[in-house]
């Protein structure tokens, strides 16, 4: 994985503090404008080049601090989503929400409904230190172990090796991901029929003779799962993976 190959998705919630150095560049009244689906994606990706120009982003976008990880983690996606499934409507508003005392990430106003969206991010748990070792060295593996010393406090220190793994052992592991992602949302009773679950995915696994086995895993191990919401969407961050599915009312 190079820097300019990555994006990192972490959850770590809505409760992480802001910081107004970092947000200037990104203003919170910019980002919960009301936006059509594709003026939605092009202000995302238009945001992803103005950030790539400043030097002084590039540990902070990296790592996703301040408002960075709330564009990166779901706004992006959403973005995603939006075209993935709107296309160029313009009859689709797209806004994305930011208050802690709302089970809501997203709304979208469609003609004759309005659909709340939850989004949560399929993850290697160990993301976090990956992203931290390639922001000290410019470059890291995406399959390869990571061994930890010390911690963050008192100078962790990350070592990376390059290891290969078969394709259908990484295919195992982003599935796993993607059920773990489902699992933190299920049986909640904080959502309901008006609620649509995102799951962002890294999706540069996914090749064509995939399709059929990721299908089959998800209907049968997340669909399965007691999820209170109307549907469930798999959104691949690089557009290659999306797949969604209709749930039974319970």
């Amino acid at each position: 994985m190079t820097e300019e190959s990555t994006r990192d998705h972490r959850d770590r919630g809505p409760s992480e503090p802001m910081r107004p150095e970092l947000d200037a560049f990104l203003p919170l009244a910019d980002c919960l404008r009301p936006r059509k689906p594709q003026e939605l994606r092009e202000w995302v990706l238009a945001g992803c080049n103005r950030f790539a120009q400043v030097p002084e982003l590039r540990d902070p976008v990296l790592l996703h601090e301040g408002t960075f990880k709330w564009f990166h983690e779901e706004i992006y996606p959403l973005s995603v989503f939006a075209v993935a499934r709107y296309g160029d409507r313009d009859d689709v508003i797209c806004v994305p929400r930011r208050d802690p005392s709302r089970d809501v990430d997203a709304e979208i106003h469609e003609p004759s409904r309005t659909l709340h969206i939850e989004i949560t991010s399929a993850r290697d748990p160990q993301e976090h230190l990956r992203m931290e070792y390639l922001v000290q060295h410019r470059r890291v593996s995406l399959t390869g172990p990571l061994m930890v010393h010390g911690n963050k406090r008192a100078g962790r220190r990350i070592e990376n090796e390059l290891e290969f793994v078969d394709h259908r052992e990484s295919r195992a592991l982003h599935l796993g991901w993607i059920k773990s992602a489902a699992e933190g949302k299920a049986g909640q009773g904080r959502y309901g029929r008006s609620y649509e679950l995102l799951i962002a995915v890294e999706d540069w696994w996914f090749g064509p003779d995939d399709a059929n086995e990721v299908t089959a895993f998800i209907r049968r191990e997340i669909l399965t799962l007691p999820l209170e919401f109307a549907a469930i969407h798999i959104v691949g961050l690089t557009g290659r993976l999306f797949l969604s599915f209709t749930l039974r009312a319970s």
